[in-house]
């Protein structure tokens, strides 16, 4: 299971941005390794859930490798719609727009539907 998130944290201005990767079973660890060589960032660790496994990149920074990937190897599910939008919010963080209490509430907003679609 693969999802974007955005997390606009409620006692700063900070936020959590992330792509992460799920997997079950200890196996399906390496797939995950071999993905992480593939974007050439993140990091695979145990899931709060017993034998599961997860990819997570972090940041604006870090999260251009996700970009250029996935601008290149299109999506055609339901993930398109939760890629396009967190890509969206992605750039309006580079503005500077989640310092901005206004412009922050409505970010917290479409934030809450990524990966609803």
């Amino acid at each position: 299971e693969g999802c974007f998130t955005l997390s606009l944290l409620s006692n700063s201005k900070g936020y959590r941005l992330r792509f992460i990767i799920s997997q079950k079973w200890e196996v399906n660890k390496i797939i995950l390794q071999h993905i992480s060589t593939i974007f050439s960032v993140g990091n695979v660790s145990p899931h709060p859930v017993v034998d599961n496994w997860e990819y997570i990149v972090n940041g604006i920074k870090n999260t251009t490798h996700i970009i250029l990937y996935f601008d290149t190897h299109l999506l055609y599910t339901k993930k398109k719609q939760s890629y396009n939008l967190w890509k969206e919010l992605r750039i309006q963080l580079i503005k500077g727009d989640h310092l901005n209490d206004d412009t922050r509430a409505k970010m917290e907003q479409l934030a809450k539907t990524i990966n609803k679609s």
